[in-house]
């Protein structure tokens, strides 16, 4: 209390270790960014990503934990995948949460990881919703090492500001322990991302649930891909002048993108499933 009198106290983990690196206060209780190798006690069915360092210990996720005011946990979920992870940073976002983290995975839930061995890191970051369902993932970094401590600035939803530690060549870095500076933009929110010509192909309904139609106003068949909410190319479709039907069985609920080119641009636009 504001005397300094404890009001409450508790751990929270399994038989491994466990590390807080971040807490964000919210509206109806606490998000914890921790780090755990814990596949039990609090963490049973978390999800967690089986692994093991060389001398046998178990690696790390990051591990997320909602609780309430009084210390009593609402949901709890993994993230990661077979190598370490750990978490940095989290934020709230209009769709959830954004969590910044080191890894050395390339695979479970991380995507993109461009280290060239599992001995060096990448810098990853993903979104989860208000319950931890997994949104988006996405590595940062080259073939060498990038570590991410506190160095992240949030400037919007769409737009963080990271400074981080590199040895990559790829990144003009010159010594082992240089900083390297960045911004990244989810360009799905950010409005500086517009298309600058009219809009050629055009998904209704929005959001769709098991058919959504994609009318091309063009006078040829265009080439158009789809990426799911995880960043991953989920199909590529030749629409034809006038409307097309797509059923979405294999669609899972999320946010998804389509691009095609029209007079040499990439155009971008969005729909979404539920």
């Amino acid at each position: 209390d504001s005397m300094g009198n404890i009001q409450w106290n508790r751990c929270y983990g399994g038989s491994e270790k466990e590390g807080l690196l971040d807490i964000l206060e919210v509206s109806d209780g606490y998000l914890a960014a921790c780090q755990s190798g814990s596949n039990d006690g609090d963490l049973l069915n978390s999800g967690y990503h089986v692994g093991y360092w060389n001398n046998g210990d178990p690696t790390a996720d990051t591990w997320i934990v909602k609780f309430d005011f009084n210390g009593n946990i609402l949901w709890q979920k993994c993230y990661g995948g077979s190598k370490h992870d750990n978490p940095t940073k989290i934020f709230a976002t209009e769709k959830g949460y954004r969590v910044f983290n080191n890894t050395y995975s390339k695979d479970g839930d991380v995507f993109g990881n461009n280290s060239i061995t599992d001995t060096y890191s990448d810098i990853w970051t993903f979104e989860i919703d208000s319950v931890g369902n997994l949104l988006s993932s996405q590595c940062f970094g080259s073939l060498y090492d990038e570590s991410l401590y506190d160095g992240v600035f949030k400037l919007s939803d769409a737009q963080y500001a990271i400074a981080a530690q590199a040895m990559s060549y790829e990144w003009s870095c010159v010594e082992e322990n240089d900083i390297v500076l960045f911004k990244i933009t989810d360009t799905l929110i950010d409005g500086t991302s517009s298309n600058i010509l009219p809009k050629i192909i055009n998904a209704y309904p929005s959001p769709a649930q098991q058919v959504i139609n994609f009318d091309n106003a063009g006078p040829f068949p265009i080439t158009t891909s789809i990426i799911d909410p995880l960043g991953i190319k989920k199909d590529e479709l030749l629409l034809s002048p006038g409307s097309n039907s797509i059923e979405l069985i294999n669609y899972c609920p999320g946010m998804y993108i389509y691009k095609y080119n029209a007079r040499g641009q990439i155009i971008t636009e969005k729909f979404i499933v539920y």
